[in-house]
């Protein structure tokens, strides 16, 4: 459906963009659909655009898409700043490049870790860009990341897309608009993240994996989050909307690892002041089914499913302490506890807020867990042999 839509929605903002202004013909255009911005080792500016081809654009009976030949171009240039590499573009393409349907913005590591601040000022400043536009981090160059073919999609800013889009399904990392960014960077009390995108080899060619995340001090990249350090974050925003939980056995149990599918949860943040000393609680409830055992359990045995939520409730303190631990150890206060100390006691918060990446790092932190098993299944008693 999103592929079909999306072809739709160009066809016609093209048909009314020719038919208002007609110096902005389709032939004149370029469409661009994916945007990567590395630091290149003289300290120029990289802009890699990837372009689409309309007349390659269609709809296969299969649902995919793509013509004969490929659907998307890459294109490279340098310039002193961003808005100088997008006017060099006329160089060596002579279409204007329209960013009204651009999808993805990738920014490459070398950037991020020198500093994003000089070229957020284009993104934020041309009208035309898409504040709704997914924010991505490489983990190595952002035109490396474009060029990465994809069988499926056959656009790879399509499918970076969809993956963001399809993210709460798994709960590994966290789809981050660029106007999400912008209100954090802007943000004196939080640490801005965004999902990070990297490289994998697959079978015969390179394919790409966005888990985890990028944390920023500042507008530079202060370190990484993990995977399960980022389900510790999500679990903490309130953000994570499914996913599956692994619960292992104790050592020596008879016991094997059982996977909950989360259904439910909700976070609630409780900020206060305790002799001008910040603490905070955070809340979790979550509900979850058994989706699958690999060893036999009788689930009708009550004591069985109050142990379960209890190993589902130290895990996700677990995945908690993990973010909180990564969080403190790179001074970035990710979960917006300094938003939370403001809102709780405004006249405290203005006397510890000029302080607070010295105070950030030993923050107090409780941490309650409730869980739930909401459904067990078809089966409830193990199955053997006869």
């Amino acid at each position: 459906m999103f592929k079909k839509s999306l072809l739709i929605t160009l066809i016609l903002s093209l048909l009314w963009i020719t038919g208002c202004w007609s110096t902005r013909e389709l032939d004149r255009l370029a469409i661009v659909l994916g945007t990567g911005v590395d630091l290149e080792k003289d300290g120029q500016v990289k802009l890699s655009l990837q372009i689409v081809k309309p007349a390659e654009m269609k709809v296969s009976p299969e649902g995919g898409i793509g013509g004969p030949g490929k659907p998307a171009l890459l294109l490279s240039h340098q310039g002193q700043t961003v808005f100088d590499a997008v006017r060099s573009f006329i160089a060596i393409n002579s279409r204007r490049m329209l960013f009204s349907h651009n999808q993805v913005v990738i920014f490459g590591e070398s950037l991020a870790k020198h500093g994003i601040g000089p070229v957020l000022d284009f993104f934020e400043r041309d009208p035309e860009l898409r504040e709704e536009a997914f924010l991505l981090i490489a983990q190595g160059e952002a035109q490396d990341i474009l060029a990465v073919p994809d069988g499926l999609e056959k656009v790879s800013a399509l499918a970076f897309h969809n993956a963001l889009s399809a993210s709460d399904f798994l709960s590994k990392s966290m789809k981050v608009t660029f106007n999400d960014f912008i209100l954090a960077y802007n943000n004196k009390a939080s640490a801005a993240v965004a999902p990070r995108i990297e490289l994998v080899k697959g079978e015969g060619e390179q394919s790409f994996r966005i888990d985890g995340m990028a944390v920023f001090r500042k507008d530079k990249l202060a370190g990484w989050l993990t995977e399960r350090e980022t389900r510790g974050l999500l679990w903490v925003m309130g953000k994570v909307k499914s996913g599956i939980l692994v619960l292992q056995d104790d050592p020596g149990g008879q016991d094997g690892p059982i996977s909950m599918e989360i259904i439910k949860a909700k976070s609630k943040i409780k900020a206060d002041f305790e002799e001008g000393k910040p603490s905070i609680t955070v809340e979790i409830e979550e509900e979850s089914n058994i989706g699958e055992e690999t060893k036999p359990i009788d689930l009708t045995i009550p004591e069985k499913i109050k142990e379960i939520e209890q190993k589902q409730a130290a895990l996700i303190t677990n995945e908690i302490e993990a973010a909180l631990h990564k969080a403190q150890i790179l001074n970035a206060d990710i979960f917006r506890f300094g938003e939370e100390l403001h809102r709780a006691d405004p006249k405290a918060w203005s006397e510890i807020k000029d302080r607070w990446e010295e105070e950030f790092p030993d923050l107090e932190v409780q941490i309650k867990v409730i869980t739930k098993v909401h459904h067990i299944g078809e089966k409830t008693k193990p199955s053997a042999p006869k």
